[in-house]
């Protein structure tokens, strides 16, 4: 359930001047959608089959007497806490709007019995690709599938009304009202100042400032000219519209490796997460001819502290246009990532939405705007499930379909003392071979910047030493042996004679045998 526990970790850094307090409105007026929702809710209605690319889902495993009745009693305080989580959008002629439903509405709550894994493991995928209705239905919901003495617990969200960082609040108060109504306690939960149809206001209200403004001309600048498509070669031509169905490899880095990326980041004052961007970029750099990358990384956009607290679609995406030029070092080029990291991040707060608005670029259904790649590094220490003193394990659901929203992303963060994550590929682009080969080229080129961070990043071996004595030396071993007593002529007569209507000249429509 690692999707359960995922937060965006990049820094939260704003230095424009923004109204810092967000006022609730009336909900007697049609309440209008942030701009993350309102592209997801355009999204579906261009392509319904897109629905389960946006679903975020996990469950975990339940050891012990579970307390049905507080739980049922928990879920359904969170759905009254969180407006967002009994909200859904309606089309109002061409624009779509929030309706929220009354706080008694409940957590949509399903109970199952299966016999074995397999059952379980088939009941946990039907209802992880049952589609949500964005206008008509209920976007999140839950199931306790019983196996025995064990219980698994299912959630299971549209990406429209939550992110990673609202997944580890909605299990810190699972909990938390778990087990106060076991000990017969008061909530211990502070109200909330404010819900997320007043953050959406509050959003489009700032659009309207001087920081809008701002934020609005750094991004026309910086990405001014940009690349329309990704550059990394593909094994298959783009089709006219966009597929999802995706592959997915996992990514294991030892501890071994994952302790020396770690001291290397650090003798170089930057994050580890921008060692791997850095590193990636330049192998799509050096593949694809590029000088010029453009790759997107989320962001939790949490800059105001009333947000802290509340779930719903916070989580922004900023589009990092990475310069190779020039030839710099692996040191000159990692102080260049994290110069370009924060200066990204001071310009956060515009929706990824107005960037591609104010940009106007070339829109096809084939391919995503702006960039193609996603890389995102998450932090897995958030949103622990702890009910009583029960034992809770996350379950890693088996990906029987798997999806992707772009051509390539890549998921990374630390796993206790290991770098682990996955690369998920649009496989009407790819062959998993092809993606396999990359990876490999991408380790080969970390491993030599941790061996030398003096080499220019456009010199850097991309191939292993035994792959590049395979391609100069394995490759070429054509030798053969041939009787010394013959001249070539002789060899040429004695293939006729074996081989007389084989073809031995041709040119356009004319062959000799």
């Amino acid at each position: 359930m690692k999707m359960m526990q995922k937060r965006a970790v990049t820094q939260n850094v704003s230095t424009q001047k923004t109204p810092n307090t967000i006022t609730t409105i009336e909900r007697d007026s049609p309440l209008a959608l942030s701009f993350s929702q309102q592209r997801l809710w355009f999204i579906e209605q261009l392509d319904s089959s897109s629905s389960s690319a946006y679903h975020i889902s996990g469950a975990v495993r339940i050891h012990g007497q579970l307390d049905l009745d507080a739980l049922t009693f928990a879920l359904n305080a969170i759905v009254e806490r969180h407006e967002v989580l009994r909200t859904h959008f309606p089309a109002r002629g061409e624009q779509p709007e929030q309706v929220i439903a009354k706080p008694s509405v409940g957590m949509p709550f399903e109970h199952f019995e299966v016999a074995n894994e397999q059952q379980l493991n088939a009941q946990l995928q039907t209802l992880k690709q049952r589609a949500f209705d964005l206008e008509q239905g209920r976007l999140v919901r839950a199931a306790l599938i019983e196996l025995g003495e064990q219980q698994v617990l299912f959630l299971c969200l549209h990406h429209a009304i939550a992110d990673g960082w609202s997944l580890g609040i909605l299990l810190e108060e699972l909990s938390a009202l778990y087990n106060a109504k076991q000990q017969g306690a008061p909530s211990p939960l502070m109200p909330l100042s404010c819900q997320y149809a007043d953050y959406a206001h509050w959003q489009r209200e700032w659009l309207n400032s001087d920081a809008a403004k701002a934020q609005s001309d750094y991004w026309q600048t910086a990405l001014a000219g940009a690349p329309e498509l990704s550059g990394l070669p593909c094994d298959f031509s783009r089709p006219e519209k966009q597929s999802y169905a995706a592959e997915r490899i996992e990514l294991n880095f030892d501890k071994a490796f994952s302790a020396q990326l770690r001291a290397f980041s650090q003798r170089h004052g930057v994050t580890d997460y921008m060692v791997m961007l850095a590193a990636w970029s330049s192998l799509v750099a050096r593949l694809s001819g590029q000088s010029d990358v453009v790759i997107g990384t989320p962001i939790a956009n949490r800059t105001l502290p009333q947000t802290q607290a509340m779930i719903g679609f916070f989580a922004n995406t900023l589009a990092l246009r990475i310069d190779h030029s020039g030839s710099p070092s692996v040191s000159e080029f990692l102080v260049r990532i994290k110069a370009q990291n924060i200066e990204a991040q001071t310009h956060q707060d515009l929706p990824f939405d107005q960037v591609v608005e104010k940009l106007s670029p070339n829109r096809s259904l084939a391919h995503t705007p702006l960039f193609q790649m996603m890389f995102a590094w998450h932090d897995n220490s958030a949103g622990q499930l702890q009910l009583g003193d029960l034992s809770a394990q996350f379950v890693e659901l088996e990906q029987a379909q798997t999806t992707v929203q772009f051509d390539v992303s890549l998921s990374l963060g630390w796993h206790q003392d290991q770098i682990q994550g996955d690369i998920r590929f649009a496989s009407a682009l790819y062959r998993r071979e092809s993606i396999e080969e990359y990876l490999r080229c991408w380790r080969n080129l970390l491993q030599a910047w941790l061996l030398d961070d003096g080499q220019a990043i456009d010199q850097v071996a991309l191939l292993s030493q035994g792959q590049i004595e395979q391609v100069t030396t394995g490759f070429n071993a054509d030798k053969q042996s041939y009787p010394v007593t013959e001249c070539i002529h002789q060899r040429f007569e004695a293939q006729v004679d074996a081989f007389p209507e084989h073809i031995a000249v041709s040119y356009q429509t004319h062959t000799l045998t």
